[in-house]
């Protein structure tokens, strides 16, 4: 149940809330809400998501520790991830000063999450960092197979946020 500092915050910012919990791909709801969070997407650029896959753990080791880490290395280690699998970092453009963003592919391969790690931080990689991506790759499949999946990791100002694709 949200807040009433969380309805305040939502009323100003103007965002759309979509509740996906309980919603699975092509099941009850998942139409309505596809179209939701499009529509808020196109309207704000932005869409507050409620689910229920992460644990207070997981979201804390995520938002509070791995996309700091990753968002705090110099622009020219993140720049490192720029073709193939990592598919890469976009880094602040004129029109978007404070925007940042890192996708990773094929997160379902806990290999190539750590060979990400290993780019990012040559000398000793980064366990946590690659153990809180695949957890959380794992977590959003829901234990479902996917043949691929990404992780697309947005930082701008002091909002992060999270985009993930599943075959």
């Amino acid at each position: 149940m949200a807040s009433d500092k969380d309805a305040a915050q939502q009323r100003v910012l103007g965002l759309s809330k979509v509740d996906l919990r309980g919603v699975e791909p092509g099941g009850p709801g998942w139409e309505e809400a596809r179209v939701a969070v499009t529509a808020s997407m196109e309207a704000l650029g932005a869409v507050l998501v409620v689910q229920d896959a992460l644990g207070p753990d997981l979201r804390q080791a995520l938002f509070g520790r791995a996309m700091p880490e990753f968002f705090s290395l110099p622009p020219e280690v993140k720049q490192g991830l720029v073709s193939g699998l990592f598919n890469g970092y976009i880094g602040p453009r004129p029109k978007a000063p404070a925007y940042e963003s890192m996708r990773i592919w094929e997160t379902t391969n806990g290999g190539h999450v750590q060979n990400v790690g290993d780019v990012l931080w040559p000398s000793r990689g980064n366990p946590a960092f690659c153990d809180t991506v695949a957890a959380f790759a794992q977590k959003e499949r829901c234990g479902r197979p996917a043949r691929a999946s990404s992780l697309s990791l947005c930082f701008s100002a002091s909002i992060c946020a999270f985009h993930a694709d599943m075959d």
